[in-house]
């Protein structure tokens, strides 16, 4: 890509972020009585604008030059919009706006994110989003999406979808039908990738149907199919291809459910099939005990078989244990594993917790051992106090073991506001990413404040690259109702 596109984007993605400030600030810096529009609601939020310093990095570091930070929100009758702009600059851009009136939502997201210089062939990144999600009265659910996603650099790439989707459900729409539902959608996509003048586009339609059966006093019966139709390029050359999938979920007696399902995949390449079946039941209550099998046939004609026994107990209304018995059967061998369940969670006001840990290993024919340990625990703090935020980690160890530890917190104090957004990940390497605002009112008056902002964000991975920036800037912060 050139220069010219990078600056004419970043051009109208400012002029657009500005038409979008300019009504809620002028509402929030409006007096009563001022022919503020009648019926705003809930307003309040903070906008600031700062200049950012490179510390070290040179192109890579986050931010560069006028930087603008923007969270707010009110209510217009019965819509709720939100704008979140964390943050709007030269090099680095995350936007997200936001327009819901209950089941319905227009949502616009941008994001843009500098290259980590490791690799001069690979660039910045950015994507674009837009979502409408309408449900008009008696027609149809609506959802339009539109994607585009780029990352600059000779060794670059651009991806553009567009779909639009319909669907719909009948309650009760003959005697002996509880209810039907079906959907349609048309997806397109298409791949740019300059350095091998690729230039791919793939269009897919979708439709699919499905009924279930008996009332409250009847046992359930719900059948569905899917097929899938789109356009495939491959080195043999282009055609057509088809995907079916069935499925059919029954309530065979009031304490087993039975699942079964089947799929074909028509393509250039040949036909791969599979079919599955589960049942479940509570006959043994507490204790659900549920079995599984599965065949898979891919293109070239080989086959695969799983299959697995499971149960799961509530050990209280918190906390679940399960175990389960897995085995598998390829043109490679045989497997056999078993891998274990916990999760519990608790809530109290203004927070959350949830943990959860599950294990266990295949061992195969051939003598190798396939580990795989994952956990994960998160917390959430809503309340009333001066700290809020959240917290998660995960682990997993296959081959090779990955980690992740995530967190966002502000601090509010009478005249001082902390926001720090970190994460801590291990993959290959230890990296560290993450930043801290923070914000000093100098000027407080009916529910409003101005005082000064300094940021710093950077990236740092052991035994590679780092990279920072330092801004400075003021801070306008409002809570007033209209």
């Amino acid at each position: 890509m050139g220069e010219d596109a990078p600056s004419r984007r970043i051009g109208r993605l400012l002029a657009l972020l500005f038409v979008c400030l300019a009504c809620p600030l002028w509402v929030a810096l409006a007096q009563p009585g001022a022919g503020v529009p009648q019926g705003i609601r809930d307003l309040k939020g903070e906008f600031s604008v700062s200049y950012a310093l490179v510390l070290m990095g040179g192109d890579a570091a986050p931010n560069l030059g006028p930087i603008t930070r923007a969270d707010l929100s009110f209510s217009f009758g019965r819509r709720e919009v939100s704008l979140r702009v964390d943050p709007f600059g030269i090099r680095r851009q995350g936007l997200s706006l936001e327009l819901r009136e209950g089941s319905e939502l227009i949502s616009i997201t941008h994001e843009r994110t500098p290259s980590d210089g490791t690799n001069q062939n690979i660039g910045a990144s950015s994507s674009f989003q837009a979502l409408v999600v309408a449900k008009p009265g008696n027609a149809p659910d609506v959802q339009a999406l539109v994607v585009a996603q780029s990352t600059e650099g000779p060794a670059g790439n651009q991806v553009f979808t567009t779909r639009l989707a319909l669907s719909d459900r009948y309650r009760d729409p003959f005697e002996g039908f509880s209810s039907v539902d079906w959907r349609a959608s048309v997806q397109s996509t298409r791949l740019l990738v300059p350095a091998n003048d690729t230039d791919r586009t793939t269009v897919t339609f979708s439709v699919g149907a499905g009924a279930a059966f008996g009332g409250p006093q009847d046992r359930s019966f719900k059948p569905s199919v899917r097929l899938d139709v789109a356009n495939e390029e491959t080195r043999a050359g282009s055609g057509l291809r088809f995907k079916v999938d069935t499925k059919l979920a029954a309530e065979i007696t009031p304490q087993e459910d039975l699942s079964l399902g089947a799929a074909w995949d028509l393509r250039l390449a040949g036909t791969s099939d599979s079919q599955s079946f589960s049942i479940r039941t509570a006959r043994l209550e507490p204790v659900s005990i549920s079995a599984e099998a599965d065949r898979n046939r891919a293109a070239d004609g080989s086959t695969a078989y799983r299959w697995g026994l499971g149960a799961d107990v509530p050990l209280t209304r918190d906390v679940q244990l399960g175990a389960s018995y897995r085995g598998e059967l390829d043109e490679d061998g045989t497997g056999h594993g078993a891998r274990g369940r916990f999760s519990v969670r608790w809530q109290a006001p203004g927070f959350q917790f949830k943990g959860s840990l599950d294990g266990g290993a295949m061992w195969r024919s051939n003598g190798e051992l396939r580990p795989d340990v994952s956990a994960s625990v998160s917390a959430v703090a809503a309340g009333s106090g001066p700290i809020t935020g959240s917290v998660a980690a995960t682990v997993r160890y296959q081959k090779d073991l990955s980690a992740a530890l995530n967190g966002a917190f502000r601090l509010e104090l009478d005249r001082v506001t902390v926001d720090v957004d970190a994460e801590l990940s291990y993959a290959s390497a230890l990296s560290l990413s993450g930043g801290v605002v923070t914000a000093v009112d100098l000027l407080q008056r009916e529910g409003s404040s101005l005082g000064l902002q300094v940021g710093l964000e950077g990236r740092t991975t052991v035994g590679g690259s780092s990279a920072a920036s330092l801004d400075l800037g003021l801070r306008y912060g409002f809570g007033e109702d209209r």
